[in-house]
């Protein structure tokens, strides 16, 4: 008997309203345990480089950044690296999705909606997370902040579900998120001990 292997293909996991103010913006209640969005392989986008473009995901739509803290799960089942990251979310399906009790994939889980700037070796500690937004700063926050710590997700994400070596963590965003506009050029940072540890610069041009 012959059998499929898994494929060898990263997933991404993202949590939702891990930042108080974040779900008071979005008029949502912060949840005791955290909650998992899947986002798929063709979602995930990689500028290792920290510099890039993308077209915009959908000009007849309404697409918020979320800029996040991300991290990788590595061999040994622990984070091995972490990045900068940026959910990108059309919030017009995702209001449509809200009020019609469907699932969110239309709204999260488009191509290259998760782009990520180059991987930093895993410390752990305190980090920050800012976004700017041709020169405005748009989003500001902190692991410190957050409502499930980076451990707390792991070992969450590992009750409920197989998450595997490679698989990419969006740990959620703080406030501030708002929308993107063809010929914006987006500035996100994560930062550890004063120092930046990835920077991913995105200019985002016309389909």
């Amino acid at each position: 008997m012959q059998f499929l292997s898994i494929i060898d293909m990263a997933m991404g996991w993202g949590v939702l309203r891990n930042y108080h103010a974040h779900a008071k913006e979005m008029g949502s209640d912060p949840s005791s345990i955290p909650l998992f969005f899947l986002m798929p392989p063709a979602s995930l986008l990689s500028f290792e480089s920290g510099v890039g473009e993308m077209p915009h995901p959908n000009p007849a739509c309404t697409i918020h950044h979320e800029v996040e803290i991300v991290f990788r799960i590595g061999q040994n089942g622990r984070p091995d690296a972490i990045c900068v990251g940026l959910d990108l979310t059309n919030r017009t399906e995702q209001e449509v999705a809200k009020r019609d009790g469907l699932p969110w994939s239309d709204a999260k889980g488009f191509p290259n909606s998760a782009p990520h700037g180059p991987w930093c070796p895993y410390k752990a500690g305190v980090f920050e997370v800012r976004l700017s937004v041709n020169g405005e700063m748009r989003q500001q926050g902190s692991s410190s902040m957050m409502i499930h710590s980076i451990d707390r997700i792991l070992e969450a994400l590992r009750e409920r579900f197989d998450p595997q070596p490679g698989d990419l963590i969006f740990t959620g965003t703080p406030s501030g998120v708002g929308p993107i506009q063809q010929g914006d050029e987006i500035i996100a940072e994560l930062h550890q001990e004063g120092r930046c540890i990835s920077r991913l610069q995105l200019h985002i041009h016309a389909q």
